[in-house]
């Protein structure tokens, strides 16, 4: 089986881990695959790409010319091109650009979509999750998506709900293997207790906060 997987990148996040997790593995059940890249001129998709590179996954050559409604015409025909000279067997899609891209064109072969991640913003952004959850999601051989609440909102659309697959996001355990190196890191941290801080809160609250809480932990 040889897998053709499509994904534009607005920020590195849990779609794309989940995306690179899926291009390490598959070679283990005997699969092929070939990423499509988008010319999108956007340094997300320049570090998702950099990324599969390193992972050593085969890039077309070719890049999906998308620049608006008028590039459809031509993103269209390359997928075509792609799978028929390829010799694809399915086109796996990953995000709310390559579903409605590929849900609502007429590619040849089976097509398997990943979905979730919809924010309304504004109304703009409302029509485009509109027209993939009621208009390409359905058109679709199989939905993958990370949640029941996800698969609701994905059936609400008009998929039927035994096309679709729940599969919750894991993590790669490996990343977290122990460094051997626990005193060289300790020397280089300056000290043998340390704190992380992500996300919203300001680092000086964290500062202060965190150790109250007994959030402060050894190094490794």
């Amino acid at each position: 089986m040889k897998v053709l997987h499509l994904m534009r990148t607005w920020a590195m996040g849990g779609a794309q881990a989940i995306a690179l997790s899926l291009f390490r593995h598959l070679p283990e059940l005997g699969i092929e695959q070939l990423f499509l890249p988008y010319a999108a001129n956007r340094s997300a998709d320049d570090e998702f790409l950099s990324e599969a590179l390193r992972l050593g996954m085969p890039v077309t050559d070719a890049r999906l010319p998308w620049n608006g409604v008028s590039g459809w015409r031509h993103c269209q025909q390359l997928i075509r091109e792609t799978v028929s000279r390829e010799r694809i067997d399915v086109i796996h899609t990953h995000d709310n650009q390559s579903n409605t891209l590929v849900g609502m064109g007429r590619s040849p072969g089976a097509r398997v979509a990943t979905a979730y991640g919809w924010w309304d913003l504004n109304f703009k952004v409302k029509v485009y999750y509109a027209l993939e959850r009621h208009l390409a999601l359905p058109r679709f051989d199989r939905v993958t998506t990370v949640s029941e609440h996800m698969k609701s909102k994905i059936v609400a659309g008009g998929t039927p709900a035994d096309r679709i697959d729940v599969i919750h996001t894991g993590l790669e355990p490996e990343a977290f293997l122990l460094h051997p190196d626990r005193a060289g890191i300790r020397g280089a941290a300056g000290s043998r207790r340390a704190a992380q801080h992500r996300g919203r809160r300001a680092w000086h609250r964290n500062a202060r906060e965190l150790p109250d809480a007994r959030t402060a932990v050894d190094v490794l």
